[in-house]
């Protein structure tokens, strides 16, 4: 696997807190989806706030940054797509089942119609189409994870892009330039696509808004960050508070000046804000040494969070507990399911690994269990 030299230099940063910052944006999600669903009783600020830091755009972030090294470092392009697949299929398979079964219990399954209509969600969802969906009481069956079909475009995406990059551009400074111009064409297509939601309902919305065209933008600041590495390091390092307090003082002022989160995200500003708050990301990851390690042993249960969420925030609805107790409820519904699917299904399957790398290509500073 030939990437070129425009990667330049890679430097050795083993020590940081990315799994720690995907289970707090893994969190996040749960947390403003219960909001909505569970009807949780918080001041409408404190959700303002709470949303200032997106768990789906920093989850693709890091994707962009995580997976590029992935690709990189691995000998083959063969290898670096089972890396992938055992990342996500694994513990979706299982997810599938246990939310069909939900599906079932809540009764949504009694027509034969809907309950081939389900099969056919589940083998279209368990393999690369999660953007499709049907509607059950009350709403999909798991609207969530739409964001893995987002995944596995960038996945097949960024060896093209890498691989062209590699071909068209010499230096890091022209890759960057270029990289920049998709991301503000993904960005102004993402923008685009939200605003003429109604008229792109029902079909071609959902498809638009999975696609990496809509969020690539989000990726390639990702990519860009692995590309420039070693300058984001000495950046960020040890200055995660700096980085946080200037992203809150941007936030607050656009909020007073009238654009609250939901307008920034379907807006091109995204594309000002968002690199900010990837440099609070980075900084985070870089700051507080070893704090990922101390908090999580090594555990990394920010998957199984994401796609467990929603299917129990259902059944709770199902069963017409909502509020504080909802909340509490499906806390520890999810955190068990979860943990059984980090235990059971993705950590004995992401030893499945081949942990094999040619000397040029032997980058160690991010996320083995990428």
């Amino acid at each position: 696997m030939s990437t070129g030299s425009w990667l330049g230099p890679i430097a050795v940063h083993r020590l940081n807190n990315f799994d720690l910052i995907r289970l707090l944006a893994a969190v996040q999600v749960f947390f403003m989806h219960s909001v909505v669903w569970l009807k949780l009783p918080i001041s409408p600020m404190v959700a303002e706030v709470v949303d200032w830091f997106p768990g789906v755009p920093v989850f693709f972030m890091i994707s962009g940054v995580l997976v590029t090294h992935s690709f990189v470092r691995l000998p083959t392009l063969r290898q670096y797509l089972r890396h992938r697949a055992l990342r996500i299929f694994p513990a979706l398979w299982v997810c599938l089942a246990i939310s069909f079964l939900l599906a079932a219990w809540q009764g949504n399954l009694t027509h034969s119609s809907l309950f081939l209509q389900t099969v056919i969600w589940a083998v279209m969802q368990g393999s690369f189409f999660q953007f499709v969906n049907f509607y059950v009481n009350p709403g999909v069956t798991n609207g969530v994870l739409w964001s893995i079909a987002t995944e596995l475009q960038f996945y097949i995406v960024l060896p093209l892009l890498i691989s062209g990059g590699s071909h068209l551009f010499k230096g890091k400074a022209r890759i960057s330039v270029a990289l920049i111009a998709l991301a503000a064409a993904s960005s102004a297509f993402h923008a685009w696509n939200l605003s003429h939601q109604a008229q792109l309902l029902p079909k071609l919305f959902p498809i638009f808004y999975a696609s990496v065209l809509a969020n690539g933008y989000l990726f390639i600041f990702g990519a860009l960050a692995y590309l420039w590495q070693d300058r984001l390091h000495h950046w960020c390092q040890d200055k995660f508070l700096i980085f946080l307090a200037i992203y809150l003082i941007v936030r607050s002022t656009l909020f007073a000046t009238g654009i609250p989160a939901y307008q920034l995200h379907s807006s091109m500003l995204g594309m000002l804000v968002y690199p900010l708050l990837g440099l609070v990301i980075y900084s985070f990851a870089f700051s507080f040494q070893g704090l990922s390690q101390r908090i999580l042993k090594g555990n990394d249960f920010s998957y199984g969070i994401y796609i467990y969420h929603m299917p129990v925030i259902y059944a709770l609805i199902h069963l017409k507990i909502e509020g504080a107790s909802g909340l509490a409820l499906a806390t520890i519904a999810v955190a068990s399911l979860a943990a059984l699917s980090w235990l059971f299904i993705e950590r004995p399957a992401l030893s499945l690994k081949r942990e094999e790398h040619s000397p040029a290509t032997r980058h160690t500073w991010i996320g083995a269990r990428r």
